[in-house]
């Protein structure tokens, strides 16, 4: 699902980019090479990247303590 119309910012993109390391919005919008146009955006991307760090930041917890 599209989080940002203006610069095509997906659902997918945004966990993508967590796994990635980033951990801001803005970290998002940099990973895509873009910069916010309108921000209407900004909270349904923030909500998705606590979603996706949430995921991931447990499985990197799991994989330190191995």
């Amino acid at each position: 699902m599209y989080l940002c119309l203006c610069r095509a910012i997906s659902d997918r993109d945004v966990a993508a980019f967590a796994r990635a390391g980033a951990c801001t919005v803005a970290e998002v919008f940099k990973a895509k090479g873009c910069k916010p146009n309108c921000g209407s955006c900004i909270g349904h991307i923030k909500g998705s990247l606590d979603e996706a760090l949430a995921v991931t930041a447990p499985a990197e917890m799991t994989a330190a303590a191995d």
